[in-house]
């Protein structure tokens, strides 16, 4: 948690999901735990899902990470680049989930951090 002067704490969260689509069986339940700490959450990490809305070129079965953000008025902010590199894999699966902070932000990716990822 980090609390600014004269404001209300924000949950700040990384995570790590495995690309195994069978790895979360509910995703949405998973984030509603998270986002229910705290009125104010960011949660950034490789959530190992890709959707057309952030820049990927397809969507994939993860599709409810989506769907969950669009029902739970969470903001996705993805970089305007690939965090993921590979030849025909390249795609933004690292990004943030954002709730309840409404201060300028932007995201980006430095593809320098590593051969095949890069890191938000």
């Amino acid at each position: 948690m980090l609390t600014p002067i004269n404001h209300e704490p924000i949950l700040i969260g990384s995570t790590y999901i495995p690309p195994i689509n069978d790895y979360f069986r509910n995703l949405g339940a998973a984030l509603d735990t998270i986002f229910n700490l705290s009125n104010m959450t960011i949660l950034v990490g490789d959530f190992n899902a890709k959707h057309t809305s952030w820049g990927c070129p397809y969507s994939d079965t993860r599709e409810i990470d989506y769907t969950h953000t669009l029902c739970n008025s969470i903001d996705v902010f993805a970089p305007p680049t690939h965090t993921r590199f590979g030849t025909a894999s390249a795609s933004i699966i690292n990004y943030a989930l954002i709730k309840n902070l409404n201060w300028p932000c932007t995201i980006d990716s430095i593809s320098e951090l590593s051969s095949d990822q890069g890191r938000l």
